[in-house]
Parts: structure tokens; sequence; C-alpha cells
């Protein structure tokens, strides 16, 4: 009988284990995929600001609050996206205006207008986190990563 009382108790604790684990590899998972498509939101506002600036002909530099805006716009999907995956249960989050999260500013960086930064993080596992650094004279992205 203490056997069976064993394993049942340690099927338990097994379970729950495997099912916290598997929540985290989500977590990761959806960060993974909203770097991407932060990626890709942030090109597309580089590709346009260089189209726009073709057409009129001269150079318009990106600055804070252009980016914000376009971001906002052109990242209407990937916002949706997060917040059907919130409501089902993935607590990942974006934080892309002025602020601080985690130490890390958020939004224009008031040491150098040039930067943008982007952050992405789970509300679940306070350990899982992405955060972009968007040069806003070339988009280049860089990422400093935590999962």
């Amino acid at each position: 009988m203490k056997k069976k009382l064993l394993i049942i108790a340690l099927c338990f604790v097994l379970a729950i284990v495997l099912t916290g684990c598997s929540s985290k590899s989500k977590d990761k998972q959806l960060i993974i995929d909203t770097k991407g498509e932060v990626e890709k939101v942030s090109t597309q506002i580089f590709d346009n600001n260089k189209n726009i600036s073709s057409i009129l002909g001269n150079t318009k530099q990106i600055n804070s609050e252009d980016y914000e805006a376009s971001f906002l716009s052109i990242g209407y999907d990937m916002f949706n996206n997060l917040e059907k995956q919130y409501n089902n249960g993935t607590k990942i989050y974006i934080k892309y205006s002025s602020g601080e999260e985690n130490g890390m500013v958020i939004g224009e960086d008031k040491n150098d207008n040039t930067k943008y930064h982007i952050y992405i993080g789970s509300e679940t596992y306070k350990e899982l986190w992405s955060y972009a650094t968007i040069d806003l004279n070339t988009g280049d992205i860089s990422w400093q990563d935590n999962y």
C-alpha cells in the first residue's frame, strides 16, 4: 500500500513539473517568435522611410517618435497575436514606449537619441525576456536575451 501511495505521489509531482516546463517553453518560443515579428516590423519601417525619401528626393532621418508611431501602426497584427496568446494563458508582453523594465530603458534612449529600445518579457516567468536596441540611423537591431 505504501508503495502505491508513493508511486501516485511521485506521478503527481512529475506531472506538475512537466506541465510547468511545457508552459515555460511556450513562453520562450513566443518570445523568440515575437523577436522575429519585431525585426520584420522594424525592417518595414526603415524600408518605408527609404522609399518615401527616394520619392521626395531627400533623406529623412527616423527619430524615436516616428519609429514608435510606425511600430504601433505596422505592428498591429503582432500586438493582436500577443493579446490572443495572453488571453489563452501564454503571458508574453511587449514594452516599446518610454519607461524602464528590469533596469533597462524602454523607448528612446535619453543618452543617445539615435537608439530605441524594445522589451519582450514573460509575466509568468520573469527570468525570460529579450531586449532590443534599434539603431535609428541604420535600422540595425541588436538583441540581449535571457532565456
